[in-house]
């Protein structure tokens, strides 16, 4: 018989090839592959909602061409939606009745916080979703009631609601029995808190913080089927009654009764509760205690007794022998009187600030392992005692005092663990103390300190924060210092003099320049280029000599950038810079040689990125810039819904070309930024007519065009801007009629004196014309002073992120320095 052999690499072949077929299909069999209807039913979801205005958004992916769903999760083996992370999607509008989203039978997480649905009713059909276990509806517009189809979601065991409108009693949730997490905070509820919500079997988390509820949970005469762990009741209507229920919880661990503006005195040790950890009664009446108990709170590690009318310091803490925090802000100590022998080994944290305290609290002894100090805002006077630095402390605060010097040498605080250090506001004077090198953040603003800055400063490990504004420092920038800082460098209002630093921007994470009002020369160093981080960019107010910096084009975050009182000169346009300054909200460049004209085109390169960004950051929400805060308990205390978007300065749109001496016409295109507040261009030669365009400046809070050579009569379109508050056409060449029966007629004849040709109300030349004559024209006036012209009713601020942007009018402050009062809302 003839015997076959086969060669060996066949053999090896063949196995390999049976190998990966097998690793192939099991691969492919496995991966979330989505079914075509539930394609089909994103699709048709999204359809429900406007196009987004912002610029980036989960939906934006969703399309009939591609299989990548941003926030969407399928299953890996039936292949139909079983979540949606649709958090801070920029949907707006409502899901109604019939939204394809209640066709998702399968899903089991739902995310849709930080969306837009105002004055949206939560819909019934919620309670077909069966299958959620996760929803979340945070700071969404929800208002009205929560529907009873709730109780249907039985699988549930994330629930939030919070930061909403939703108003009545509570809702049907009794059994969703799986429910571990329920948020509720900052609403309207109202009634009672039900004795069933508090025993719920799974429920370890409850928040119900901010809401209108008055009276106890009744008939809890049992916790044995409570796991609450953490409750969160502050700033409700509640009276001393609610402690006696509270304390049969005795498996908590975080207990907040903050600002219920209770009654009764309050018996401060809750003897049951043995497992207590965290505890704030903050703005509570704590003038009477009871401290019966020499073994109060064993576990107890944080304890917020804010303004609480203390008057001196209480004897039970000393018998917390686990505190680690303790925050006796906004009280009235006067004089932290802890003279009982015994002391609180783990307390590492303590907040002292608004306290009127007039002398430094002898701590050294008593609290051995303070590692945070906040002793801001009180009425210390003289030296810091030399002891203090001989506490393993990281962080200080004596900012908003009357402190005058150090105890010892200028060195004592070489050898501290200091990593945070806040003097402002102080009365220092002298060189600045030599500071350790562990130290990352120093705040040091409006003293008097003296002399050079020091070069120790290029020491520590790279700040992350320096402020040494409104001192009176002299002498050159360090070279150094250019590059030892990884964050904010606010030097402004001293005596700095020579150039600023060459090489800036080493390590290119500096945020924020600010040097603004010294006496700095020279050129803007091109290794500004190098900054990539960039946000804020301040010299104004000394004599730089330079060209408009196009090249700084390249900083992709580059939003304020401030030029103003220097020398700088020639064109602020060119051909090889179609799109400067992408992210760019505010650019102040008035009072330079600037010169020549601005193209037709000057700001249609502005116009998309500027709304993009603007809508971008509206929904983000970022931060403005860090601050000098270590109070943990201020992001629970204040996150209340319009922190989100506290930040002005993102949303901000301003420019100020005045004082210069631009020609030409002003660009139609400028009506393409209808996100603007701010425009000045006064002071300078422009000619031809106001654009008509303007009246596309919806948003617009203040217009000066003064002191050019503006010809024509105001366009009617301008009487379209009901928000401005601030108007000056004064000293050009208009003509005609001020536009009748609007808005511009509301406003202070100075805002068009100087018009010789002008007539019409607010000014008293009629522009009736009777037999060929005109009525007498009114006598000229002197000039005016700069910035003089205000609308008498300010206007009304405007609506979504108009009023989040400023939250107020344009005031008589913005008379007397428009520009100026502008930069210090940003809190330069």
């Amino acid at each position: 018989m003839m015997k076959v052999h086969l060669p060996f690499f066949s053999i090896t072949s063949l196995f390999w090839c049976v190998f990966i077929s097998i690793f192939l299909v099991n691969t492919l069999v496995s991966l979330p592959f989505p079914l075509p209807h539930q394609i089909e039913i994103l699709l048709a979801f999204k359809k429900e909602f406007p196009s987004p205005t912002c610029s980036h958004t989960v939906l934006s992916s969703w399309t009939r061409n591609t299989h990548s769903f941003d926030g969407v999760v399928f299953d890996n083996e039936t292949g139909v939606v079983t979540e949606l992370h649709l958090s801070e999607a920029c949907l707006e509008g409502t899901i109604k009745n019939n939204s394809n989203l209640f066709k998702f039978h399968h899903l089991r997480y739902l995310d849709l916080s930080y969306n837009h649905f105002e004055n949206y009713s939560f819909p019934f059909e919620f309670g077909i979703l069966s299958n959620l276990e996760f929803l979340n509806f945070r700071y969404s517009g929800l208002v009205g009631e929560v529907p009873s189809s709730i109780r249907n979601l039985s699988r549930l065991t994330f629930f939030d609601l919070s930061q909403n409108e939703l108003t009545c009693g509570f809702p049907l949730i009794y059994n969703l029995t799986k429910l571990s997490y329920l948020d509720l905070s900052y609403n309207n509820f109202i009634g009672t808190i039900p004795s069933s919500l508090l025993t719920m079997p799974s429920l370890l988390n409850l928040d119900l913080r901010q809401n209108g509820l008055r009276d106890p949970p009744e008939n809890l005469n049992s916790s044995s089927s409570s796991r609450l762990e953490r409750i969160y009741l502050g700033r409700n209507l509640f009276s001393g009654r609610i402690l006696e229920p509270i304390s049969k919880l005795v498996k908590l661990t975080s207990l907040d009764l903050s600002f219920l503006n209770m009654i009764y005195p309050i018996n401060i040790v809750f003897s049951p509760l043995k497992s207590l950890e965290y505890l704030d009664l903050s703005g509570n009446s704590l003038s009477r205690h009871n401290t019966s108990s020499d073994h109060a709170l064993p576990k107890l590690t944080e304890l917020t007794l804010s303004n609480c009318n203390i008057f001196e310091f209480p004897k039970f803490i000393m018998t917390l022998q686990s505190l680690e925090y303790l925050d006796l802000s906004w009280n009235n100590l006067l004089r932290l009187n802890t003279s009982s022998g015994q002391a609180l080994p783990t307390l590492i944290r303590l907040y002292l600030s608004n306290c009127y305290i007039v002398e430094f609290p002898k701590i050294s002894k008593i609290l051995p392992n303070l590692q945070h100090l906040d002793l801001s805002n009180n009425r210390l006077k003289g030296k810091v005692p030399a002891w203090l630095w001989n506490l393993p402390l990281t962080r200080v605060s004596l900012s908003h005092n009357s402190l005058v010097d150090f105890e010892g040498s200028p060195e004592a605080l070489v050898n501290s663990s200091l990593e945070m250090l806040d003097l402002s506001t102080n009365a220092f004077g002298g060189p600045l103390p030599t500071l350790p090198p562990t130290i990352d953040y120093v705040v040091a603003s409006n003293n008097n300190f003296t002399g050079e800055l020091p070069l120790s400063l290029c020491i520590p490990r790279k700040l992350s924060f320096l402020d040494l504004s409104q001192n009176s420092f002299t002498g050159p920038i360090p070279q150094c210092l250019g590059g030892s800082i990884n964050g904010v460098m606010n030097l402004r209002h001293n005596n700095l003099n020579g150039k600023l630093p060459d090489v800036i921007c080493r390590s290119g994470s500096l945020t924020t320049i600010a040097v603004s009002f010294n006496l700095i020369t020279g050129k803007l160093p091109r290794s500004l280029a190098n900054c990539t981080r960039l946000k804020f960019l301040d010299v104004r107010g000394n004599n730089i000599t330079d060209t408009f910096p196009f090249w700084l084009n390249a900083l992709p975050l580059l939003q304020v950038v401030l030029l103003s009182s220097n020398r700088f000169y020639g064109s602020v346009s060119s051909p090889q810079h179609t799109l400067p300054f992408s992210k760019l909200q505010l650019l102040d460049i008035s009072h330079n040689n600037f010169n020549g004209s601005l193209p037709s085109n000057y700001f249609v390169s502005w116009s998309t990125s500027l709304v993009n960004n603007i809508l971008e950051d509206y929904r983000q929400g970022e931060n403005r810039r860090d601050q000098f805060r270590f109070h943990h308990s201020l992001s629970s205390r204040y996150e209340g819904r319009d922190m989100r978007f506290g930040n002005f300065l993102m949303y901000l749109i301003g420019f100020d070309f005045s004082g210069n001496r631009f020609e030409g016409q002003i660009p139609e295109s400028i009506g393409l930024l209808k996100w603007l507040i701010f425009l000045n261009l006064s002071n300078n030669g422009f000619t031809g007519h106001i654009p008509s365009s303007m009246g596309n400046l919806s948003n617009l809070e203040s217009l000066d065009i003064s002191r050019n050579q503006l010809s024509g009569t105001i366009p009617q379109e301008l009487a379209k801007l009901f928000f401005l508050g601030y108007l000056n056409m004064s000293y050009n060449k208009l003509t005609g009629q001020i536009p009748q029966g609007t808005h511009l007629n509301t406003f202070d004849r100075l805002s068009y004196e100087g018009n010789t040709n002008l007539c019409g109300s607010p000014l008293n030349k009629s522009c009736q014309e009777k037999n060929g004559a005109t009525s007498p024209q009114t006598q000229q006036l002197k000039p005016p002073k700069q910035g003089h012209v205000l609308n008498s009713k300010a206007a009304t601020i405007g609506y979504g992120p108009t009023l989040m942007m400023f939250g107020l009018g344009i005031g008589h402050a913005v008379a007397l320095d428009r520009t100026t009062w502008f930069i210090k809302l940003l809190g330069f």
